[in-house]
C-alpha cells in the first residue's frame, strides 16, 4: 500500500465560512493557506495522485487558541483536493488529532495520507451490519 506523509510548518488555519457579495467566495486567507497546504502536498506527491480510496490521518500542533478541528480539517482536505486524490469523495477514513504545540514556532500540520485496501472497506461494511443487528435488532 502507496503512504504519504506531508509535514507543512506554520500555524494551521480553519476554513472560513464563504463570504456573500455580488457572487460566493472563498476568503483570500482561506484561499492562501489551501494554496500553501497545496504546494506542499505537490512537493510531497511528486505527481502521484491516489485512483482510489484513501485513509487520512491529521494530527495539527497549535499554540494558543486553535479553532475547531472540523474546519482545520476541511481546510487541509480542501487543500489537497486536486493534488492527492482526485475529489475528496475517495477519502472513506479520516482520523484527525488537535495537540497542543510548545512554542509559536512549533505549530504545523503533518497528514499521512495511505491507499485503503477494498477489502477493508467491505470488512466494515460487515462490522457496520452486525452491530446494527446486535443493536437494534435490525
Amino acid at each position: 500500500m502507496q503512504t504519504y506523509t506531508i509535514v507543512i510548518p506554520g500555524r494551521p488555519r480553519p476554513k472560513e465560512r464563504p463570504r456573500l457579495g455580488a457572487k460566493t467566495y472563498t476568503p483570500k486567507a482561506t484561499k492562501d493557506h489551501q494554496d500553501v497546504i497545496g504546494q506542499y502536498a505537490n512537493i510531497a506527491m511528486r505527481g502521484a495522485m491516489f485512483p482510489g480510496p484513501v485513509s487520512i490521518s491529521i494530527v495539527f500542533f497549535v499554540h494558543g487558541k486553535s479553532g475547531d478541528i472540523d474546519n482545520l480539517a476541511k481546510a487541509a482536505l480542501d487543500g489537497m483536493n486536486g493534488i492527492v486524490y482526485a475529489d475528496d469523495v475517495q477519502i472513506k477514513d479520516l482520523r484527525l488529532r488537535l495537540l497542543a504545540a510548545d512554542g509559536k514556532h512549533n505549530q504545523g500540520t503533518i497528514i499521512i495520507i495511505q491507499e485503503l485496501n477494498p477489502s477493508l472497506i467491505k470488512h466494515w461494511g460487515k462490522v457496520f451490519l452486525q452491530a446494527l443487528q446486535e443493536t437494534f435488532g435490525v
